[in-house]
């Protein structure tokens, strides 16, 4: 998956080695700021791990410089049989109810509807530790997968808002089906989420 990256409006690739893929939606100015942020988190947790690591979230939280944790979201559950698209428009309000205010920036709300849409869509073409598979059989299979969404524009100012997000998801479909998904397919989805949101604000010169 790419790391998708709005400052100087210019898209950059995951190394593929990092355990969350990111999507970065701030100004130029602000771009290394979110980049160290993003830093913090990237190796806090075992990506392959079947179990959510939250100490390991919660120490990287609380090692980002001039910060403090905002939101935690812990065990944030769905269950049901409709379109992935449902299941998209569902986890993108779980990722407002993470962040530490409702945030109106449409841009990176586009941006992550997109990255949720590739929590289900297209798996079969994603590399990256970001995607690990741990239950395969002909009836189900289970994943987890790891983002990273970090927001700075004018309405945020000189604070950098970031929202770790583990997404644990049971499909009602073997391996292959669940890996060729489309917006538009149905099927059952048990759905868990475990997220962290942090607030750096540097501190006032003077």
């Amino acid at each position: 998956m790419a790391e998708q990256a709005t400052a100087g409006r210019t898209p950059a690739r995951a190394d593929g080695k990092t355990t969350f893929a990111t999507v970065l939606e701030v100004d130029p100015t602000h771009e290394q700021r979110a980049r160290d942020i993003a830093a913090r988190f990237q190796h806090a947790i075992a990506p392959a791990a079947v179990d959510f690591d939250s100490g390991g979230l919660s120490r990287a939280a609380a090692a980002v410089p001039h910060a403090r944790t905002t939101r935690i979201v812990r065990g944030w559950g769905l269950q049901e049989t409709a379109p992935v698209g449902v299941m998209v428009v569902s986890l993108k309000e779980a990722v407002r109810q993470a962040l530490a205010e409702p945030f109106a920036n449409p841009r990176f709300w586009e941006r992550v509807e997109a990255a949720l849409t590739g929590a289900f869509v297209g798996l079969g073409s994603q590399e990256g530790t970001h995607l690990s598979f741990h239950e395969e059989t002909a009836e189900r299979t289970g994943y987890s997968y790891h983002l990273l969404f970090v927001l700075q524009d004018e309405e945020t100012g000189d604070a950098v808002h970031a929202v770790a997000l583990r997404l644990d998801a049971t499909v009602g479909l073997d391996g292959a089906r669940t890996r060729a998904l489309t917006v538009d397919d149905t099927a059952f989805f048990a759905l868990r989420v475990n997220a962290v949101s942090v607030t750096q604000v540097p501190p006032t010169v003077g």
